[in-house]
């Protein structure tokens, strides 16, 4: 891991066989401080996802413990959690402090995200972010199957719970 880098992966749980959940791992292995990075479909486009079995009693029994880390944070707005990068320089900074971590879960990196366009209001004309529902029904499977079992994660990983303050223009 370079200094100043996020030298980690996330993790993403999915339904599997038995129980167990396939989980995507994100490299996150690049970037400078401060940088936010890409949504989901992003990181799987570029090749930087490999799939991971995650379960309920793995997580109990504490396989995950030390070797995982998980974020939880509030998105600074709807279409881009972090789009400042401060929570980043979090997760940079914990990750340094805690090298045993070798994979690292972000709700944006690890399940499939909607995306965001630019747009006028047309009231008030200033620029605004759009929704605009780009995922395949089978992303949006994969999401509510993975938002249904995003706890385990919290239960078996190294939570760094990031409490940062937003003026109301970013939240």
């Amino acid at each position: 891991m370079s200094s100043g880098v996020a030298g980690a992966a996330g993790v993403a749980a999915a339904a599997g066989a038995e129980g167990a959940k396939t989980a995507a791992l994100v490299l996150v292995d690049g970037g400078a401080d401060g940088d936010s990075l890409p949504r989901f479909q992003a990181l799987r486009d570029a090749y930087q996802l490999v799939k991971f079995k995650v379960s309920l009693r793995g997580a109990v029994r504490g396989e995950y413990a030390g070797k995982f880390g998980v974020a939880s944070h509030r998105w600074e707005n709807p279409a881009v959690p972090d789009a400042s990068g401060e929570q980043l320089k979090k997760i940079q900074a914990h990750l340094r402090e805690n090298p045993a971590i070798e994979y690292y879960w972000y709700d944006y990196w690890c399940m499939p995200q909607a995306a965001f366009d630019d747009a006028k209001d047309p009231k008030t004309g200033e620029l605004v972010r759009e929704k605009r529902e780009d995922r395949s029904p089978a992303e949006l499977a994969e999401f509510e199957t993975m938002l249904k079992h995003v706890n385990a994660l919290y239960l078996g990983m190294q939570v760094l719970l990031i409490c940062l303050l937003y003026t109301s223009d970013a939240a």
